[in-house]
């Protein structure tokens, strides 16, 4: 609110002129948000899975401990990212099939991060994973890769795994795949949607 008493009580300085005009109207810009739209925004959500979804319970706090969180289930996949994924793209099998393959490479490059030779090996597999992601979804995979990372990497101690795992990539040449069906490590076809 500080900027905005400063507009109100300096409003003759600031206007006098052209130049001035469009310093208030991009401090008021600043202030109130404006600016057109022009971000993606993610999918909204549907309505939530049924109880009996099969997905495992939010592990709450517990999920921020340790590189691997909570897997109650034990299917390679965090708790808290199962569910991201889950409730996030439930009309899409394909996209979850793609996010979760993208997830089990990520927690590789997380426990493995001082082991450069196996971290350029799980970096060519993630660039695949990154392939695949984007020929199912080929207008929003960027951004929903980027998403999902984010939410990978939500504590301090997981941020700097993946920055050690991606100074073992230095100086390393990686070869874009194609987007196509045979980047996915699983039968795209196969999946409804």
């Amino acid at each position: 609110m500080e900027i905005r008493s400063f507009i109100v009580n300096n409003w003759k300085k600031l206007s006098s002129g052209v130049l001035g005009v469009f310093v208030v109207i991009g401090l008021l810009c600043a202030i109130t948000g404006c600016g057109g739209g022009g971000v993606d925004t993610p999918p909204p959500l549907s309505s939530p899975p049924p109880v009996d979804s099969g997905l495992p319970p939010d592990p709450g706090e517990a999920g921020l401990v340790g590189l691997l969180g909570v897997d109650s289930d034990n299917d390679g996949v965090r708790d808290d990212i199962q569910r991201y994924i889950a409730l996030t793209y439930p009309d899409s099998e394909k996209t979850q099939a793609a996010l979760t393959e993208f997830t089990k490479g990520m927690q590789e490059e997380l426990v493995n991060a001082e082991d450069k030779e196996l971290s350029i090996e799980i970096a060519i597999k993630g660039n695949m994973m990154i392939s695949c992601i984007k020929y199912i979804n080929p207008e929003n995979g960027s951004r929903i890769w980027r998403e999902l990372r984010a939410e990978i990497l939500n504590t301090e101690e997981r941020s700097r795994a993946y920055i050690q795992y991606n100074d073992q990539l230095g100086g390393e040449v990686f070869s874009l795949f194609p987007r196509a069906a045979s980047s996915c490590g699983f039968d795209v076809d196969s999946l409804p949607n």
